[in-house]
């Protein structure tokens, strides 16, 4: 029986109750009666399961002190505002999701006044997934033909951002 959660930035963990005795799984004399990591009634015990939360809780703060986001921009005629999302949606997400660290991605428009523009932000786990992405020049935006014969112009260089909070 689930009564409360703790919750940490990304994950929900139930405080459950035994099933033997309905006693809630903290500690005492209930968890003296249980042998080794799991209690009588098959639950994790409070130190394995403390030891497991936090195991995930430093695993999930390493992964949001590395997440980078990479930010591209690029501007298509109003003529020609489909193009671009279509090749995005067809050519370029397939071929991220295959990388190694990618995490996602984001695809924005606003229009401006002749013209739409295009912000990309993809995730990454870490400056060495892009780099095996782009190579040593991490810096220069990777821009396929399809992308270059759908915009007006764009961005040639990127820009990463260190993600410090995420809500």
């Amino acid at each position: 029986m689930v009564d409360r959660y703790f919750t940490g930035r990304r994950h929900a963990f139930p405080r459950t109750t035994c099933c033997a005795d309905q006693r809630v799984v903290t500690g005492g004399a209930h968890e003296r009666e249980c042998i080794g990591s799991h209690h009588r009634c098959g639950r994790l015990t409070r130190h394995t399961h403390s030891a497991i939360m936090l195991y995930q809780a430093k695993a999930c703060s390493r992964s949001l002190s590395q997440m980078i986001i990479r930010e591209w921009r690029g501007r298509a005629a109003l003529a020609n505002a489909a193009a671009y999302p279509a090749h995005f949606r067809t050519n370029v997400a397939p071929e991220l999701k295959r990388l190694p660290g990618f995490l996602g991605a984001d695809l924005a428009q606003r229009r401006l006044d002749d013209a739409v523009e295009f912000l990309v932000l993809t995730r990454w786990q870490s400056m060495e997934a892009i780099q095996g992405f782009v190579g040593s020049n991490f810096g220069n935006a990777v821009v396929e033909p399809g992308a270059v014969a759908a915009l007006v112009n764009f961005d040639e260089s990127v820009q990463h951002y260190e993600v410090i909070e995420e809500v």
